[in-house]
C-alpha cells in the first residue's frame, strides 16, 4: 500500500442489508501513534440537495484503532449511523439540518464541526439524460429518461417536435426497431411543482442488410506516426456503383491518401476507382466505385479500398472515424441506377498483450490482457468479443475461458459496454487449464452487438463483510452450498438504479470461495479507479 493512501473497510446499512465497501481517502503526515486520542482530518462540506436524491456523509479520522463513530443531527443522535461513510436514502425535506460525528476510541474523543445538509422540495430534475444513438433496424432498442421528484411525475414525450399522445412513461422502448423510428427525441418531466426538458437525442436507424460497408484490422505504423484503414464490403452480386465519403477529424489525421485494394482489383476487373479530396480539410474524403455499364459485383466480401493518414494527435483513436455523405453520397446502385439498402459501420480494433508464460500462483488461471479501442464517431453500445482456437491440454482436458460472460453457439464470449467514440477498454480474460503449463492459444474476433445489461433476480441478498484490496483489485470470500449458483452484485454509489451484477455466475462448491473484482469484463471497471465500491451476494434458488 502506498503511504499517500490508506485502506479502509466499512459496512453501511441500507434496507436493512449490510453492505460491504472500501474507500481511498488520502491522508497526510505519518500514520498515528501507539495510543493516540482521535483526530478528525476531514469532513464532509456542506451539502444542498433537491427531495429524492441520495446523500453521503464522511469523516475521516487518525487515532489509534478500532475507531467509533456517532452521527447526530441537529443534536439529535442517529442510531443508525455508526461508520465514517453514512448513506441517507432517497432524502426528504426531514432530513435537512446540521450533522456532526463523534469519533472515540479508547483513549479519547473527538468531534467534528457541523456539516449542513438543506433538502430543497421535489421539482423535477432530470438525472440521466436521454442519448443520442445509431442503431440497427430490427433490434431491440428504447430512449429514456431517469428524473426525481415529487410523485406523482409525468412525462410528455416529443419527436421531430409533434407530441406522441401514446406515450407517458419514462422511456420509450422499441422491440424491434424501424426505420419509422427515426427521429429527434425530447421528453418534459411534470409534477405539481413544476417542469423541465431534456436535451435532445437524434436516434438513427440504419438499415439491416448483408450488404454492408466496413473497416476491418486498423494498423498503426512508423512509430504511431501512420495509421493504415482497411475498407471491406460485403458485396451481394447486383451492385453496378458504390460511393461514399469517409470522414474524420483533421485535427488528428491528415494527409489521406486512398488506394483500391489488391482483393478490388481482382474482383472487380475493368472498374473506375475516383477519390474527391475537395473537402479534405474539413476531414471529408470521397471514394467512388464504378463498373462499366450492365457489369455487376460477385456475391462475396472483398477487402475493397485502403486508407493511409498521418497522425497528427497524440491519439489515433480520437480521429472518429464514420462514414458520410460529403463531398461523395453514401450509396450502393443496380445496372438501373436503383438505389440499394447498405449498412456501415467502424469496426472496432482490438489489441492483445502477450500471453504470460505461466498460470498465476494464487488463482491457478492464465490471465492475458486485451484493448478494445473505439476509433469511430458512433458510440459501440455492446461488444462482445469471441474466443475461438482454445484446444485441450496435456491431460486431455478442455482449456476453458473462466470468466466467459455467456457463449453463442457454443463458442465462450466476453461483453463489454459501452464504449465511447475514441475509447480504450483493457479487459482481462482468464483461461482454466487443469494441467497449469499449457499455452492457450485463443483466437478473438470482436463484434458489435446491442447493450446488454446482466441482471440477477429472484434470489437471498447476503452480507459480503470484509473485501481485501490488493493492487487495485478487491478480493471477497464468502461459504457456499454445493449446486448452488451465486451472483455478485456491486455498485459505485448507494443510489437508485445502481447495483449492477457481475458476470459470469459463482458455482457453489460446498465450501469457502474467492471472487476477485479485477475489473472487465467482470465489473465495468477497476475498483482502482473509483472512490468507493459496494458488494452483495445473491444466492439463487
Amino acid at each position: 500500500m502506498s503511504s499517500q493512501h490508506i485502506f479502509a473497510n466499512g459496512r453501511g446499512r441500507l434496507s436493512g442489508l449490510l453492505i460491504a465497501a472500501w474507500t481511498l481517502a488520502a491522508v497526510t503526515g505519518a500514520q498515528a501513534d501507539t495510543n493516540t486520542p482521535p483526530a478528525i482530518t476531514s469532513l464532509t462540506a456542506d451539502q444542498t440537495v433537491y427531495e429524492g436524491d441520495f446523500v453521503t456523509l464522511s469523516v475521516t479520522a487518525t487515532g489509534t484503532g478500532p475507531l467509533s463513530y456517532f452521527w447526530s443531527r441537529d443534536s439529535v443522535n442517529q442510531p443508525l449511523l455508526t461508520n465514517s461513510v453514512v448513506t441517507l436514502g432517497s432524502v426528504t425535506t426531514n432530513n435537512s439540518g446540521a450533522y456532526q460525528v463523534v469519533v472515540s476510541n479508547a483513549f479519547g474523543t473527538a468531534t467534528s464541526p457541523a456539516s449542513v445538509l438543506t433538502v430543497l422540495p421535489g421539482v423535477p430534475r432530470i438525472l440521466v439524460q436521454p442519448q443520442s444513438q445509431t442503431v440497427v433496424e430490427g433490434s431491440l432498442s428504447a430512449v429514456g429518461v431517469t428524473a426525481v421528484g415529487n410523485f406523482p411525475i409525468y412525462y410528455y414525450w416529443w419527436k421531430d417536435g409533434q407530441l406522441l399522445t401514446n406515450v407517458s412513461v419514462s422511456s420509450i422502448l422499441w422491440s424491434p426497431i424501424t426505420t419509422n423510428d427515426a427521429g429527434v427525441y425530447q421528453v418534459q418531466v411534470s409534477n405539481v411543482l413544476g417542469t423541465v426538458t431534456s436535451q435532445l437525442a437524434t436516434v438513427v436507424v440504419k438499415p439491416n442488410t448483408p450488404r454492408q460497408l466496413r473497416t476491418t484490422t486498423i494498423t498503426v505504423t512508423n512509430g504511431a506516426a501512420t495509421v493504415s484503414v482497411p475498407i471491406q464490403f460485403a458485396a451481394q452480386g447486383n451492385e453496378s456503383l458504390l460511393s461514399f465519403s469517409l470522414q474524420y477529424d483533421p485535427n488528428v489525421l491528415g494527409q489521406p491518401a486512398a488506394s483500391l485494394a489488391a482483393e478490388a482489383v481482382a474482383a472487380l476487373p475493368n472498374a473506375s476507382f475516383t477519390v474527391n479530396e475537395d473537402e479534405t480539410a474539413l476531414g471529408h474524403l470521397g471514394i467512388s466505385v464504378a463498373l462499366p455499364a450492365g457489369a455487376t459485383m460477385p456475391t462475396q466480401t472483398f477487402r475493397l479500398a485502403d486508407v493511409q493518414f498521418t497522425v497528427a494527435g497524440p491519439d489515433w483513436a480520437q480521429g472518429r472515424l464514420d462514414f458520410g455523405s460529403s463531398p461523395v453520397a453514401l450509396l450502393a446502385n443496380d445496372t438501373t441506377g436503383a438505389a440499394l439498402p447498405i449498412l456501415d459501420f467502424i469496426g472496432p480494433v482490438l489489441r492483445t498483450a502477450p500471453m504470460p508464460a505461466a498460470a498465476d500462483p494464487q488463482s491457478g488461471l492464465f490471465r492475458q490482457q486485451i484493448t478494445l479501442i473505439n476509433p469511430g464517431a458512433i458510440k459501440m453500445d455492446g461488444l462482445q468479443v469471441l474466443v475461438h482456437g482454445l484446444t485441450n491440454d496435456t491431460l486431455g482436458q478442455a482449456i476453458r475461458v473462466q470468466n466467459a460472460t455467456d457463449s453463442t453457439n457454443n463458442v465462450p464470449f466476453v461483453f463489454y459496454g459501452p464504449l465511447e467514440p475514441g475509447a480504450a477498454a483493457n479487459l482481462n480474460v482468464e483461461f482454466y487449464v487443469a494441467d497449469r503449463r499449457t499455452w492457450p492459444t485463443p483466437d478473438y474476433e470482436p463484434q458489435i452487438v446491442p447493450p446488454r445489461i446482466y441482471t440477477a433476480t429472484g434470489g437471498i441478498l447476503f452480507t459480503i463483510t470484509a473485501p481485501r484490496y490488493h493492487n487495485g483489485t478487491m478480493l471477497v470470500e464468502f461459504e457456499t452450498i454445493a449446486g448452488r449458483q451465486y451472483y455478485i452484485q456491486y455498485a459505485d454509489a448507494i443510489s437508485p438504479g445502481t447495483w449492477k451484477t457481475a458476470m459470469p455466475p459463482i458455482s457453489g462448491t460446498g465450501s469457502r470461495v474467492q471472487w476477485i473484482d479485477n475489473g472487465p469484463p467482470k465489473t465495468e471497471s477497476l475498483p482502482a479507479d473509483q472512490t468507493s465500491r459496494f458488494y452483495r451476494g445473491l444466492l439463487m434458488p
